[in-house]
C-alpha cells in the first residue's frame, strides 16, 4: 500500500535563497504519514484522543536534489518493515521524475509511558499478524 500527496513549497518552507530548508523535508513526510495512518481505519486523532501517539523513533534521510520556491512536490509513504509495536515508512518526496528526498522513517505506539502494540486493525490493513 502506497499513499502520496501533492504539496506546494512555500516562501516559509525555504531558505534566504529559494531553496527548500532541510527541516521542511521532515514536515512534508510528516504530513504524508499522517495521511498514511488516517486511511488504515483510524485516525491519528482518534488514537490521540485514546492517549495514544505515534513517536517517531529512527529517521535516516538522504538529500538527493534540490527543491525550490513554487515547486510542487509529490511525498509518498509506504511499509518498509512492520513489527507488532513498531512500524517503519519508506518516503520519498519527488518533483516529477526527479528524487528530491528519500527516507526510513521508523514510529511507534506509545500511551506516554511505555511502546504498545500496534491496533490490530491497523496491523490487518498492512498485511502484519494481529
Amino acid at each position: 500500500m502506497k499513499h502520496t500527496i501533492a504539496t506546494k513549497v512555500y516562501y516559509e518552507d525555504t531558505d534566504a535563497g529559494g531553496v527548500m530548508y532541510h527541516a521542511s523535508h521532515i514536515r512534508f513526510m510528516e504530513r504524508s504519514r499522517t495521511e498514511f495512518i488516517d486511511q488504515l481505519g483510524t485516525t491519528v486523532a482518534e488514537l490521540q484522543k485514546n492517549g495514544l501517539f505515534f513517536i517517531v523513533t529512527h529517521i535516516d534521510i538522504y538529500y538527493r536534489a534540490p527543491a525550490y520556491l513554487g515547486d510542487t512536490l509529490t511525498v509518498s509513504t509506504e511499509i518498509a518493515e512492520l513489527k507488532k509495536v513498531s512500524m517503519s515508512l519508506k518516503q520519498e518526496i519527488t518533483r516529477g521524475d526527479t528524487l528530491v528526498a528519500e527516507a526510513t522513517i521508523t514510529i511507534a505506539l506509545t500511551d506516554k509511558e511505555r511502546l504498545i502494540r500496534l491496533p490490530a486493525g491497523i496491523l490487518s490493513q498492512l498485511g502484519g499478524a494481529g
